[in-house]
């Protein structure tokens, strides 16, 4: 029979309980940094499809049916990517997590052995 060392077992837990806070941590800094990405890119695109329709309809000022419909696409579009909210994407992912997560930590698994075979490739090709 093994005495357990109960000095020993606060010490391993507390270790646990650090990990995990840091991993929380760790997480919470790069959902923001991620949200703010994605804002970046999501107005970036809003942007060039807006240009788009501008430019289009300078084209069409000619007359052109269709060039007035394809502007006036790029107009929806980008007042589309405008108004969705990321925060309630972010919302629903946490949710899907809660509600799956063994499927998500699958999935994140094959994302990050993905990520990390493009950054190896990219690495061996710098070289």
């Amino acid at each position: 029979m093994s005495i357990i060392d109960p000095a020993k077992t606060k010490e391993t837990a507390g270790a646990v309980v650090d990990t995990v806070l840091a991993a929380k941590r760790s997480a919470e800094d790069l959902g923001h940094s991620l949200s703010t990405k994605v804002e970046k890119a999501k107005s970036h695109s809003a942007d060039t499809l807006q240009s788009g329709a501008e430019s289009v309809r300078k084209a069409a000022e000619r007359g052109s049916a269709a060039a007035e419909a394809a502007a006036g696409k790029l107009d929806e579009a980008s007042r589309y990517i405008r108004q969705f909210d990321t925060r309630s994407l972010a919302a629903d992912l946490r949710q899907t997590v809660k509600r799956y997560p063994i499927g998500s930590m699958l999935i994140s698994v094959v994302v990050g052995i993905y990520v990390g075979t493009l950054m190896t490739r990219r690495n061996k090709i710098a070289r």
